[in-house]
């Protein structure tokens, strides 16, 4: 398809092709044919629809060539492009020649190569007549130039519309005609069949039919989806290939829980048809026997009917909706699982969720501990004099950006208030048949403008007579850390997403990018919370809040060590860095923060594991007392404390470790994973033969 690019040959505006008039000749009348195809069929012979299109209006112009009429080289040729919309190409360069003053005749073979939108159509002439371009269409014999034509233009462009209606409407209808009659209306052939394409029917895939059969029946063993997800990508199955009707290959992709639940609920597997929501008997062979289908869906009913009543149960989340996985870039969701009468809570990676978790590297995180690790360097913030002020700082720039921001906003709408009023003005002596529905228009889109002027001028407003002070911002953060331990858990997690825009954990790092906004609207909240109750009772909480009893004064961290997190601008957003490691202990995942921030409200003050810590002690107890020969040998030792020979005797094995490694388990800088049964088992004699052991 050929299409001209619509630009001058020369700096005097002259059209290409088109030599400038001679002084004191009639210009000629520059006219440009547009041409649509809604479907590819026949685009690539070498006569088209759009090529008999433009040969008609070509045919055309020279009939009026004593009106000085002449066709323009440039073509406009939208193949393959629907009439519903206006987000076609070659129509988009031709309006953008239009405003530029290129074209004075437009010519079009239908109408309805234009628009089948009557709004869209309305629009497309109100533009034409603003820019003093004529529409000619060549088998309609119509000319905007005079009212008739204009008339005749109305009516046409209702009847297209009403056409387009019409069509879909019966397209509508035959879908659900050929459905409740069990036919097959096209798109991805299900695994284990494949399409007949001359009768426009499925046919059994012979070799997909035992995979498709192997699913339902392991399901039911299995009980669930994402232990048969990963059982099939186990062994390197994947979802249906097939080829298109144009020859295209779409190869199949490993299973992830959406494809089988897919796959579980789709009634073609029982010889049924499915169309808003009612099943009819398919033309189709089934290949699932109904009492197969009935115990699978019975199955289904009862995980569901088990994640519903999960789901319902009010689980405390501070970072609910904040979370984000580094390595997979999902978002983390809270969860929880009961274990000897005990509930757990933990954030899961959604990738790791749907796709299995060896997707994921960091897969899922206790929630009280990177709760209390976001939260512990966050109100160090709080408290530290430098990163208030470097806050501040972003705070005072961001609010002259904004109020820069609402000034431009604010002109902007003013402008175009005053656009809408005058097309208002023009429309209302306007005798044209759609001008009352446009009118009606305008005046809705009046009413929005005004409404967001109203919300652009009070937020202006506020930044411009609400100024805040680097000692208020600090002075109220400060309250904000004394006070949080009284707080709800709902008060909590409201705060949170005030001070906070999204956290990321990665495998040895949190970033926390924090809202300066926030941290402004957190401030003003609890002064003017403040100013409202008398001097002798000023507690700055809000009405949610327990009402705070007397207590003494908790220490607070004056300053970062050198382990601190990093306070970075990124993206206009501040980011709190925070390096970590994820350590797997006793079966469970902790989060080791840097020396001053660690978790003092979770169970893990300190990094160190104490059961290897007091083995390795008891060890060297155990070997002086043998050298000392308080006990003769191992045997009399293990009687004496009351333990079994061989365990005593892997014990001391402990004081035969490399020095290195015990001052790594003391210090809390062991391998992640290690554990005390790993520790006891036999461990060669030689240091670097125990280094590579133990990771």
């Amino acid at each position: 398809m050929n299409g001209g690019n619509g630009k001058s040959g020369n700096g005097n505006g002259a059209i290409r092709g088109i030599d400038p008039p001679a002084t004191g000749v009639k210009p000629p009348l520059r006219c440009a044919i547009y041409t649509r195809k809604s479907t590819d069929e026949n685009l690539d012979s070498d006569f088209n629809s759009l090529d008999a299109q433009r040969e008609a209006g070509e045919n055309y112009i020279k009939s009026q060539a004593q009106e000085g009429w002449l066709a323009l080289p440039d073509r406009y040729d939208d193949g393959a492009y629907s009439g519903a919309t206006m987000e076609r190409p070659a129509l988009q360069r031709l309006v953008a020649d239009i405003e530029k003053g290129r074209i004075d005749i437009l010519v079009v073979y239908k109408l309805d190569r234009l628009s089948r939108s009557l709004l869209d159509f309305a629009k497309f002439i109100e533009f034409l007549e603003q820019h003093k371009v004529t529409l000619v269409s060549v088998t309609q014999s119509i000319n905007t130039k005079d009212s008739s034509g204009r008339l005749l233009l109305n009516i046409l462009l209702s009847y297209a519309q009403f056409e387009r209606e019409v069509i879909t409407e019966r397209i509508r209808d035959k879908v659900a005609a050929a459905k409740r009659r069990g036919k097959w209306m096209g798109g991805t052939p299900p695994l284990g069949y494949d399409i007949d394409r001359p009768h426009k029917r499925l046919v059994i895939n012979n070799d997909e039919l035992p995979l498709v059969r192997h699913i339902f029946r392991r399901f039911l063993q299995l009980g669930s989806v994402t232990a048969l997800m990963q059982e099939l990508n186990g062994k390197g199955l994947r979802t249906k290939a097939w080829v298109t009707v144009k020859g295209d290959k779409r190869n199949g992709v490993p299973w992830n829980k959406s494809h089988i639940y897919r796959l579980l609920n789709n009634p073609i597997y029982i010889g049924r048809v499915q169309h808003k929501g009612k099943t009819f008997p398919g033309e189709h062979e089934a290949i699932i026997e109904k009492s197969l289908w009935d115990e699978v869906h019975k199955k289904l009913a009862e995980g569901s009917r088990i994640r519903g009543n999960r789901s319902r149960r009010k689980t405390e989340a501070l970072l609910s909706g904040l979370l984000r996985c580094g390595h997979c870039g999902t978002s983390m969701g809270v969860t929880f699982t009961k274990k000897n009468g005990r509930t757990y809570r933990y954030y899961l990676c959604l990738k790791a969720n749907k796709s299995g978790y060896d997707a994921c590297l960091v897969k899922a995180v206790a929630a009280g501990e990177i709760e209390n690790a976001v939260l512990q360097p966050l109100r160090a913030v709080f408290r530290s004099p430098d990163m208030v002020a470097q806050t501040y700082r972003r705070i005072e720039r961001a609010e002259r950006e904004k109020r820069e921001m609402l000034v431009v906003e604010k002109e902007r709408l003013e402008n175009e208030l005053v656009v809408i009023q005058s097309n208002a003005a023009r429309l209302l002596h306007s005798e044209t048949s759609f001008a009352s529905e446009e009118l009606e228009k305008l005046e809705e889109q009046r009413g929005e403008l005004e409404t967001t002027m109203s919300a652009v001028t009070a937020e202006l407003d506020d930044l411009t007579n609400r100024p805040s002070t680097l000692a208020d911002v600090s002075r109220e953060l400060s309250t904000l850390d004394s006070i949080w331990e009284h707080l709800f858990p709902a008060e909590r997690e409201r705060i949170m997403k005030l001070l906070v825009e999204v956290v990321t954990i990665f495998e040895d790092r949190i970033e926390i990018a924090i809202k300066p906004e926030g941290l402004r609207a957190v401030a003003d909240e609890l002064s003017v919370q403040a100013d409202d109750k008398p001097s002798t009772e000023r507690t700055p909480t809000s009405t949610r809040t327990r009402k705070m009893k007397d207590s003494p004064p908790k220490s607070r961290i004056t300053h970062l060590d050198s382990s601190s997190p990093d306070l970075v601008e990124r993206d206009g957003s501040l980011v709190l860095v925070i390096p970590m490691q994820l350590k797997r202990r006793g079966g469970r995942k902790e989060i080791i923060l840097p020396q001053g921030f660690k978790n003092q409200t979770g169970p893990h003050d300190s990094p160190v594991q104490k059961p290897l810590v007091l083995a390795l002690a008891r060890a060297h107890q155990w070997k002086e007392h043998l050298e000392a020969g308080r006990f003769a040998t191992v045997g009399a030792l293990a009687d004496a404390v009351g333990l079994d020979r061989a365990y005593v005797g892997r014990v001391l094995n402990l004081t035969l470790l490399a020095p290195d490694i015990v001052t790594a388990i003391l210090d809390g800088r062991e391998p992640s994973g290690l554990s005390l049964d790993k520790l006891l088992k036999p461990m060669p004699g030689e240091w670097g033969e125990q280094r590579l052991a133990l990771g």
